[in-house]
């Protein structure tokens, strides 16, 4: 069914920004000088290479993006099944089909979960690779830069526990943190060497312009964000059924984090 959405499936703004971008790349432009690339430079590499691959066409733009979707999907299953069970593993692929079943869109997204679903992978697996695990973990704000923070607030919530766990390996922690780091040093040396630092930088004000046009600020997001989650998505269940389920899903995570930093 996505092969089928995909062949007549037209989203200018979606589809064709990311077409645009990869076959300016393919072009010879410059990112960030020559190119609008707002979410990450890394999802436009990707792009760029499946357009060079078969012949710049952009329905495999959307067919191997589907493919990277339902790979993830499999990861994340086999993830569940590393720490738990088949079933719940089999329980966990429902979930997540419930929520979003038909993948269309060649958007950064699906190449950021994709890479975090990698690291949760291998972080369960009987001797993980924890400079692989930041690795992706990097690779992910690459796609998509505004990741940094959520990762950025893993770290910082990892080294807390870390603080107080006298058992906490060292070499583990240090491993993660290089892993993480290489890419985005060679990033920043790109970036540098390239003269487009500053134009980079200008990007870091799109929110600022979102927030103005709409007459809000962040603080009045995140609450709405949290009053909807916890009230409006249960009334709305027969319109957005998908929120009922991501409201589940919120509220438990969100226990099971506040309960594990109180222990």
């Amino acid at each position: 069914y996505s092969i089928f959405i995909s062949r007549y499936y037209v989203d200018l703004h979606h589809v064709g920004l990311m077409y645009s971008n990869s076959i300016d790349l393919i072009n010879g432009k410059l990112p960030y000088r020559d190119i609008y690339i707002q979410y990450g430079i890394l999802t436009t590499i990707i792009h760029a290479l499946i357009l060079i691959i078969f012949d710049q066409k952009i329905f495999f733009l959307l067919l191997v993006n589907s493919f990277f979707y339902f790979f993830k999907i499999f990861l994340i299953c086999k993830t569940i099944e590393n720490i738990t069970n088949k079933k719940l593993a089999f329980l966990g692929l429902i979930l997540i089909l419930f929520n979003h079943p038909i993948p269309w869109l060649p958007w950064s997204n699906y190449l950021v979960f994709l890479f975090i679903s990698i690291s949760l992978f291998i972080l369960t697996q009987k001797k993980p690779n924890f400079f692989m695990i930041g690795f992706f973990l990097s690779l992910a704000v690459l796609c998509r830069q505004d990741f940094f923070i959520s990762i950025f607030a893993t770290f910082s919530f990892y080294f807390l526990f870390y603080l107080f766990n006298k058992k906490a390996n060292q070499i583990k922690f240090l491993n993660i943190i290089s892993g993480f780091s290489i890419p985005l040093i060679f990033f920043y040396l790109y970036l540098n060497y390239s003269g487009v630092l500053n134009e980079w930088l200008m990007y870091f004000e799109l929110p600022n312009y979102y927030l103005d046009i709409y007459k809000t600020n962040i603080f009045k997001l995140i609450f709405n964000y949290i009053i909807f989650f916890i009230s409006d998505s249960f009334f709305k269940f027969i319109i957005y059924p998908q929120y009922f389920l991501i409201s589940i899903i919120l509220i438990f995570n969100s226990i099971i984090v506040f309960l594990k930093i109180i222990s």
